[in-house]
């Protein structure tokens, strides 16, 4: 849990520390908010078994990544980031 005075930064490059999972060294390729604390993520996931790049939902309060949507391609990813919302 992070101190409510943290400041958390998201950014095209990070490497998230994850929890040993997929989120684990996933690389942050684009980022937007969604509502306050709380941003959509696409990222390169290399842990991912199946396709590795994913969007997801990240709780800045958490550190958390979640309702993951993963794509076989970029192309795919792109498309899904742009439309999600939350």
């Amino acid at each position: 849990m992070h101190d409510e005075h943290e400041f958390v930064t998201i950014a095209p490059g990070i490497a998230l520390q994850g929890d040993g999972g997929v989120s684990t060294d996933a690389v942050v390729l684009q980022h937007k908010q969604s509502s306050p604390g709380t941003d959509i993520i696409l990222c390169l996931a290399p842990r991912s078994p199946h396709d590795p790049y994913v969007v997801w939902t990240y709780v800045h309060e958490t550190g958390q990544c979640q309702s993951g949507k993963y794509f076989p391609e970029l192309a795919q990813a792109l498309a899904a980031y742009d439309e999600r919302t939350w």
